[in-house]
């Protein structure tokens, strides 16, 4: 049994909380046109008459708009795209979201470390995606803390995720189903209530305290059932008699009362006031809500948030009437820490935690303690145009951003994790330290008529001019073929010479190499870069990839124009230290297999160069050969050796090597080959077998290729066939040789 009360001055601090946030603003509107509100954890959804919109957190993309900017209160002119008309119904999870289209299938997007987004991968999603085998045939979904339930027009409930609610072996007979942390429960067609998953705290109201995979009756509820509710470890129906019945923990006096003995029940009780008269009921985490056949809303449970809504941070035994909603009232949505209403009049009240904006009332912090109605702000846009990339002699620099708003806006330098501090602002002004990546975010965080804007990040490069006019490789990328097994991933090696650390973005390129004209290509890359030390990094989605240099990848891949055009394909800024890198490029669908580009950029600073690139992989025929790319850059020519390998790397361990590969270099700018090699020991030169000796970069057999050649700045292809029509295993290098 838990009893919990706050000292006094909690109660006076929030009720102050929740006087500022009850009034709307001048330029501010209610929300309306609502028809249905879900609560996660941190966000908030609306289903509306025409589109869904999100509000709160986002930092797993739960709000489906495309970016993971958060944002307190809605902005009908950015709904949930891609959702194929208005669905029927929203559901959301602690922090990922599904929806149920008009054509009957599912649509999820948001957190997905435990697959609860149902699309056969583990990657988060900023934007909706099908769940697979569920684009049809859907009557309901419920989006649990870490898994997903649907019930299907046969009356089948089916599960994924994590927890004890996945894998429900219900084949037909359910209309409606509810999931939470480690249980769920399904309504029959006659009325009666099952549940499975985990049940140490009686939370499947089986009479037991065995938690059971397959699902289990609730004792006294065979029949008479019309809607149902789950929490994190406790269970509600409401009869058709309009009462509501809960069972498994009352942690948080979920049962209406703190006078249970062994601190839960493992069958249904009455809850204490709610015995008639109800015609709708929600659960989250710890605390539960109903609407009477007036309208009005009554919460009872845990309270340090303010959740049940009557302007105490107390848990007061029993449910109790929310402040302000004795009437008007069409449903209502129990979040983990705040609460949620639709009014007859399609607008929103919320109350409760607001930290990340889930309150929808334009503003973030504190506990609102009244239903407040959810508000969409006057938009507000930052203009903060592209900068020109700057000589480091230039500084300092004067930069200029505004708000359509009219207020002020802040410029902050960002340096990317590991990375140098190239560039430090005050105010608009914006001093250069050393060569690099300058990245500028720019924000304004609105006012009680505006909403805060998005911020807009902006990076350019910082360069000495002195020494850009050494030649050297700066782009440096290989088309391969990846085949499943350790053998056929693509593996690219490159070099990194001092002495200064260097920023490179790499990718991994499959689904827009299409726009080549490529077919077979891999769908859905992944890239790892590995250093001597271990793996650095793994990226699956270019989208994604913050948790490795400060959250500001994402739009420095945009600013500096190397963000994919697909969503699947990978790619990262990084900043390394001298050494030797190796690429790995796989993909996260298990047995892909396709066309793949592997690239390294330069971005800075020129005085660490890239130095080589070599790359391995299965050679095969027509578009399936392997194509070697590089960039010479700077005033004067540059001399590089392009090696082609198979045979050599049967000793290695490589089971299918290429017998007898053949080298062809070719000049971008006209697509004409200016140089061809079969064996290396063959030169149509002498004097280039002794340059290709002197520098050391020697194949291992005399069947393998090489070219030696002083080229000129500009972009060159290196491709490798098999002679005689041959497949296997490849490696292509370029190596730049020092001057």
């Amino acid at each position: 049994m838990k009893t919990s009360f706050r000292p006094v001055q909690s109660l006076l601090c929030g009720a102050l909380i929740a006087l500022g946030g009850a009034s709307p603003a001048a330029l501010a509107a209610p929300l309306d046109n609502v028809t249905a509100v879900t609560a996660g954890s941190t966000h908030t959804c609306a289903l509306r008459s025409t589109d869904v919109v999100c509000w709160g957190w986002n930092a797993f993309g739960q709000l489906g708009i495309g970016t993971f900017t958060n944002t307190p209160s809605p902005t009908p002119g950015q709904p949930v795209p891609g959702l194929g008309g208005t669905p029927s119904a929203i559901s959301a999870g602690e922090f990922h979201t599904c929806a149920l289209t008009a054509a009957g299938g599912v649509k999820c997007w948001g957190r997905n470390g435990q697959g609860q987004l149902g699309d056969g991968t583990w990657t988060d999603r900023i934007t909706p995606v099908d769940v697979v085998g569920h684009t049809s045939g859907v009557a309901k979904i419920s989006a649990g803390y870490d898994n997903t339930c649907v019930v299907t027009t046969s009356g089948a409930v089916s599960c994924w995720g994590v927890g004890g609610a996945g894998h429900a072996p219900i084949a037909s007979g359910a209309v409606d189903v509810k999931t939470g942390y480690s249980h769920a429960c399904a309504l029959t067609a006659g009325g009666g209530v099952k549940c499975w998953g985990q049940n140490s705290l009686g939370q499947l109201g089986d009479g037991t305290f065995t938690p059971s995979n397959a699902p289990r009756d609730v004792v006294g509820l065979a029949s008479g059932v019309a809607a149902i509710a789950v929490g994190v470890n406790h269970s509600c129906a409401l009869t058709t008699a309009g009462g509501v019945k809960c069972w498994g923990s009352n942690q948080g006096m979920q049962m209406g009362t703190p006078f249970v003995p062994t601190g839960s029940v493992n069958t249904p009780m009455d809850i204490q006031g709610q015995t008639s008269g109800r015609v709708a009921i929600s659960a989250n985490s710890l605390h539960m809500c109903s609407v009477t056949t007036a309208g009005a809303v009554w919460c009872w449970g845990d309270n340090p948030y303010g959740q049940v809504g009557h302007g105490l941070l107390i848990m007061i035994p029993g449910p109790t009437e929310v402040s302000g909603l004795s009437s008007g009232a069409a449903s209502v949505a129990a979040g983990v820490n705040h609460t949620c209403a639709v009014r007859t009049n399609g607008q929103v009240l919320c109350w409760g935690n607001n930290d990340f904006g889930q309150v929808g009332i334009g503003t973030t912090g504190g506990n609102v303690l009244q239903p407040s109605t959810v508000l969409v702000l006057a938009p507000n846009t930052i203009t903060f145009a592209d900068i020109p990339d700057a000589n480091v002699a230039s500084s300092p620099l004067t930069v200029t951003a505004t708000a359509s708003s009219g207020l002020p806006v802040d410029i902050a330098s960002i340096a990317a994790a590991g990375g140098p501090q190239v560039c430090w602002t005050s105010g608009m002004t914006v001093t250069f330290s050393s060569p690099g990546v300058c990245t500028l975010s720019a924000t304004q965080t609105g006012d009680v008529d505006y909403m805060p804007a998005t911020p807009v990040i902006r990076s350019f490069i910082v360069f000495d001019a002195g020494a850009i006019a050494v030649p050297r490789l700066v782009n440096i990328s290989t088309r391969v073929k990846v085949v499943s097994g350790t053998e056929g991933v693509g593996i690219a090696g490159f070099a990194v010479k001092g002495p200064a650390r260097k920023t490179v973005v790499i990718r991994a390129m499959g689904p827009s190499l299409a726009s080549a004209g490529l077919t077979q290509l891999l769908n859905d890359p992944r890239l790892t870069l590995h250093s001597s030390n271990g793996v650095v990094l793994t990226n699956d989605s270019w989208r994604s990839g913050a948790s490795y240099g400060g959250g500001t990848e994402v739009p420095t891949l945009q600013a500096l124009g190397f963000a994919p055009t697909d969503d699947r394909e990978a790619a990262v800024i990084v900043t390394l230290d001298q050494g030797l890198y190796t690429v790995v490029v796989d993909s996260s669908a298990p047995g892909s297999v396709g066309i793949a580009s592997i690239e390294v950029f330069e971005i800075d600073p020129p005085q660490s160069p890239l130095i080589n690139i070599a790359t391995r992989g299965q050679v095969d025929l027509g578009n399936d050969v392997m194509i070697a790319g590089f960039i010479i850059e700077g005033n004067n020519p540059q001399t590089v050796v392009v090696t082609a390998a198979g045979p050599s790397l049967g000793p290695a361990g490589i089971a299918n090597p290429l017998a007898n590969p053949f080298l062809v270099l070719v000049r971008q700018s006209d697509n004409m080959a200016i140089a061809s090699n079969d064996n290396w020991q063959t030169q149509n030169n002498p004097a280039d077998l002794s340059a290709i000796l002197a520098s050391g970069i020697v194949p291992q057999h005399p069947l393998e290729s090489a070219i030696i050649m002083t080229l000129p700045p500009g972009a060159y292809t290196a491709v490798m066939y098999g002679v005689g029509n041959t497949t296997g295993i490849g490696l292509v290098g370029v190596y730049a040789v020092p001057q």
